[in-house]
């Protein structure tokens, strides 16, 4: 059995909002293998964003126990999860890129706090937006770009920092059918050719059914169904 690079033991995520409270995530406990690429499906509210938050810690969970390449990320120095973060790279439905910096300038952007010379950082990021099949627009500035473009200029930042994990929230469902397929392959091609672990979330099932080896199904915060896709989709245990 492949190691787990993803474990998520006894997960709970509790808000406050005024008198009430709110549990997003119940109890779950999830394990993702390196090397998958494993979706987390859910209508809006179920959860799912705020779990995926919880594997690099940008959501410290209420109860429960994370443990992401081998590090159980709760008991790190501030220094240690700043490095531990870097393993894992994120990206979104609304791209977040600089527009005051060019294209080049966005992907070279998480490198600038690293002992690596500026050629360096240069050609490494060269190198990813050829990957994504942008070399031609390195000095072109965000807002000229299309939706598509600018995922992938995203995805070729998230890249940079040579992450081991590549988390995906929602980074299709602002785009065309044909502009998703597109990124969805770029994706698959990335966990193939660069051995990334990929989770991605999401509320289209399309999605899932077509890059995804293994999914979990959530619901009010817990995940109620899980496995792999073909199974999960075509012998459902729960209706």
């Amino acid at each position: 059995m492949t190691e787990a690079v993803i474990d998520l033991t006894k997960i709970g995520v509790t808000f406050k909002d005024g008198q009430q409270t709110i549990q997003a995530v119940q109890d779950v406990d999830l394990k993702i293998e390196a090397g998958d690429i494993y979706g987390i499906i859910g209508y809006s509210g179920a959860g799912k964003s705020t779990l995926v938050r919880v594997i690099n810690l940008l959501q410290v969970p209420t109860t429960g126990r994370v443990v992401v390449n081998g590090q159980a990320l709760q008991e790190l120095s501030p220094v240690a999860l700043r490095q531990a973060r870097k393993r894992v790279g994120m990206i979104f439905q609304h791209f977040n890129l600089m527009q005051s910096r060019t294209v080049l300038g966005n992907v070279v952007y998480p490198l600038l706090g690293q002992k690596i010379s500026k050629s360096e950082r240069r050609a490494k990021a060269l190198r990813l937006l050829k990957l994504v099949g942008l070399e031609d627009y390195a000095e072109s500035y965000p807002d000229k770009l299309s939706g598509g473009q600018k995922q992938r200029v995203a995805i070729a930042r998230a890249l940079v920092t040579d992450p081991q994990i590549l988390i995906s929230d929602e980074a299709t469902s602002a785009l065309d059918p044909k502009t998703t397929a597109a990124i969805l392959t770029l994706l698959q091609q990335v966990n193939r050719d660069l051995g990334v672990t990929i989770v991605l979330i999401t509320h289209e099932m399309q999605v899932i059914k077509s890059v995804c080896h293994h999914v979990a199904v959530m619901e009010n915060g817990r995940i109620i169904e899980r496995g792999p896709v073909a199974q999960v989709f075509t012998a459902p245990k729960r209706h």
